[in-house]
């Protein structure tokens, strides 16, 4: 009998382990989406941080907020952070440019300057035209230009962040007309 129950012990064992194993789910879902109805107004998306190099160590980090009911028609949040070796409190324009498409906006709020280890994050925020985003995420090769007074800062897309942007593109504006 005490034989019986030590085998009893240990299948359970092992059905509770491979179970809380297998259960979690590691896809791009959890880790770069992240979705909340909000009722009347559709679902709420929050795509979390993509980082794009730049040069000489500096890059850019950014994450979109924007809400969707059937259609696309609204313009969503997008806050980045730029980490450069030098404080940049304001931002003049932000450029998007693709081979298909062009995008600027000078309307860039600075939200915060802080340290981040040897750099400066220099974080921002601005809206953009929810259409103008889902054309530059069709295709994932854009590149994005931060001008400020007299500096450019140009970052491009590498092999990671092309892959989340793809992910995103795949699971939610090719869902939307």
């Amino acid at each position: 009998m005490y034989i019986y129950l030590k085998f009893y012990i240990l299948i359970l064992s092992f059905i509770y382990l491979t179970s809380c194993a297998t259960g979690r789910y590691t896809g791009y879902s959890n880790n770069i989406i992240e979705t909340f109805y909000t009722g009347d107004a559709g679902t709420q998306y929050f795509i979390k941080p993509i980082n794009i190099k730049g040069e000489i160590g500096n890059y850019l980090n950014f994450d979109l907020t924007f809400r969707v009911k059937n259609e696309i028609k609204d313009s969503a949040t997008f806050n980045f952070s730029i980490f450069t070796n030098q404080s940049i409190t304001e931002v003049d324009s932000l450029h998007w440019a693709s081979s298909e498409n062009h995008f600027s906006t000078n309307q860039i709020n600075l939200m915060f300057v802080e340290r981040s280890k040897k750099l400066f994050k220099c974080r921002f925020t601005c809206k953009i035209p929810l259409t103008t985003i889902r054309n530059f995420f069709r295709k994932a090769d854009f590149k994005i230009t931060a001008f400020s007074k007299n500096s450019q800062f140009p970052f491009i897309l590498n092999s990671a962040s092309k892959k989340k942007i793809s992910y995103v593109n795949y699971n939610v504006f090719n869902v939307f007309k």
